[in-house]
């Protein structure tokens, strides 16, 4: 966030004659000492080093741009645009990954469903069995086959019947507190 204030530096292509008054002004020495590394076969890297060296020395003698100081409320305010930015984000990313999750629960419920295509007088009797047994494990799980048959008969237009079977359920059953509980917790009254 400060750093959108500070300057940009570009490095733009060097000039022959800027690099010519370059070599001129460096001391013989160092000179010396280049030639002697050039020769010893540090060519690669030494290449790499001088430009460098080169660019460096361009970035310092380079005026500094003007920069002008923000005040403390500029910078509050930018620091507030920022986070304001970044909640936006993560709640747009948080819907998109919501919004995928739910495409793929439905898509997942669909194909769970479609497994169950023709066998719903199987699962009746499985409810039935489960049911009867008094257990509370056993009503969860016929309960869970309750909604499955639910779902099966909204999708294929059967709710009617779906109806009609599960208040004779209900009725069978009225005297079964646990069972009925968890028929209206999951939707499944009359």
């Amino acid at each position: 966030m400060a750093a959108q204030a500070s300057p940009r530096t570009k490095t733009r292509s060097a000039q022959p004659e800027e690099v010519a008054a370059w070599v001129a002004q460096l001391p013989a020495k160092e000179k010396d000492d280049l030639l002697l590394r050039l020769m010893a076969g540090e060519d690669a890297a030494l290449g790499a080093e001088i430009r460098a060296r080169f660019n460096h020395s361009r970035v310092e003698s380079s005026p500094a741009p003007e920069v002008p100081c923000r005040t403390v409320g500029e910078l509050l305010a930018a620091a507030e645009a920022f986070r304001s930015k970044r909640q936006r984000k993560e709640a747009r990313r948080a819907a998109e990954e919501k919004d995928r999750a739910e495409r793929l629960a439905a898509i997942a419920r669909q194909k769970h469903l479609d497994a169950l295509k023709g066998r719903e007088p199987e699962l009746w009797a499985e409810v039935e069995q489960l049911v009867a047994t008094k257990l509370a494990k056993s009503y969860d799980l016929a309960v869970q086959h309750l909604v499955d048959l639910r779902d099966l008969a909204v999708r294929e237009g059967e709710e009617e019947k779906f109806s009609r079977r599960l208040a004779r359920l209900r009725e069978a059953h009225a005297r079964k507190p646990a069972l009925i509980g968890r028929l209206q917790e999951r939707g499944l009254s009359s």
